[in-house]
């Protein structure tokens, strides 16, 4: 009885709690963009989920050749999954993007204005030299240009 207590317990609280997955920063960019000549700023991030089918990189001198890579429009070379994020404000909005399982420099996600996860817009990623190219469900290019 005492092991059904603490087993639905258990549930309860691994269940109430939202997990954020995070892999190895390999890659912060300072970026502009603009939608509709509407000018936005801010900061993309690409992390390392899986390397090779390891877990983990073994050096600081991998991540740094990683991080060269992401920026000369190299990232197709990781034998890895990429996770790539931003955040972008500009016109009076929050604008983030997420592409949670990037494999080849390339991956599907979502672009988010103000929060209203329900009505994302969803795009194709690459990451480029100099940035981020996304190509929207519309058909729509937006360039992030990270100098």
């Amino acid at each position: 009885m005492l092991i059904r207590l603490f087993s639905a317990l258990l549930f309860l609280f691994t269940t109430a709690t939202t997990t954020i997955a995070q892999g190895m920063l390999l890659s912060r960019m300072q970026c502009q963009s603009s939608y509709r000549n509407i000018p936005f700023t801010g900061v993309i991030e690409i992390q390392l989920f899986q390397y090779a089918g390891a877990t983990g990189l073994g050096s600081a001198g991998e991540r740094s050749q990683m991080n060269t890579m992401i920026k000369t429009g190299r990232a197709h070379e990781i034998p890895g999954t990429l996770y790539m994020i931003g955040e972008f404000q500009g016109g009076g909005a929050l604008v983030h993007i997420e592409a949670p399982n990037m494999t080849g420099g390339q991956g599907t996600g979502s672009i988010v204005i103000n929060g209203a996860a329900h009505r994302a817009t969803y795009a194709n990623f690459a990451i480029v030299q100099g940035g981020v190219i996304a190509l929207t469900e519309n058909q729509e290019r937006i360039d992030y240009v990270c100098p």
